[in-house]
C-alpha cells in the first residue's frame, strides 16, 4: 500500500504525466499480474499511433501456440488537465483512435483515461464504432478515494476481455 500512496502523492498539479503513469503502472500491475500472463506495454504502437500503456494477455491456444490479446489501453494526462473537459476529450479521442484498430480483431476492448488522480473507464462499442462509458454513469473516480469502484471495474475488465 505504501508504494501506491507514494505514487499517488507524487501526482500533483505541477507534475507532468510521469507520476500519473507511475500510479497507473502500480494499479494495472495489481489488477493484471504478470504471473497470470498479463503484461503492460508502454508506448505500444498500433495503426492508430503510440498508446501510453497497452495491457495484453498472453495465453496458449488449443494448438499450444502462444497468443497475445491486447484488451486495455490506458491514456495518461498530467494533473493540471483534470479541471476542464479538454483533457477528457483529448484522452477519449486518443482511445477511439487506438482502440478502433484492435477492436477489429478482438470482441471486447476497453480503455482508461487517467488525468492526474482521476480515472474514467470505457468500452469500445462495435455497433457505434467508438468508445462509450463502461457503465452508464462513469466517474471520474479518484484513485484513492474511489478504490472500490476502480477495483470493481478492473475486475470486470479482467473477467470479460
Amino acid at each position: 500500500m505504501d508504494a501506491f500512496l507514494g505514487a499517488y502523492n507524487q501526482v500533483i498539479y505541477s507534475a507532468g504525466e510521469g507520476p500519473v503513469a507511475a500510479m497507473m503502472s502500480f494499479i494495472l500491475g495489481q489488477a493484471f499480474p504478470g504471473q497470470e500472463g498479463y503484461i503492460p506495454e508502454p508506448q505500444y504502437q498500433n495503426s492508430g499511433g503510440f498508446t501510453d500503456v497497452t495491457t495484453a494477455h498472453w495465453q496458449r491456444d488449443n494448438q499450444e501456440q502462444l497468443r497475445r490479446t491486447p484488451f486495455l489501453i490506458t491514456q495518461t494526462k498530467r494533473a493540471n488537465r483534470a479541471g476542464g473537459v479538454g483533457g477528457w476529450h483529448e484522452g477519449e479521442e486518443q482511445l477511439n483512435r487506438y482502440l478502433r484498430p484492435i477492436a477489429h480483431h478482438y470482441p471486447r476492448v476497453y480503455g482508461i483515461v487517467a488525468i492526474g488522480r482521476s480515472l474514467k473507464f470505457y468500452q469500445y462499442s462495435h455497433n457505434l464504432g467508438r468508445i462509450m462509458f463502461l457503465h452508464s454513469r462513469e466517474g471520474p473516480y479518484d484513485a484513492r478515494d474511489n478504490a472500490r469502484a476502480i477495483i470493481n471495474r478492473l475486475n470486470y475488465i479482467k473477467n470479460n476481455h
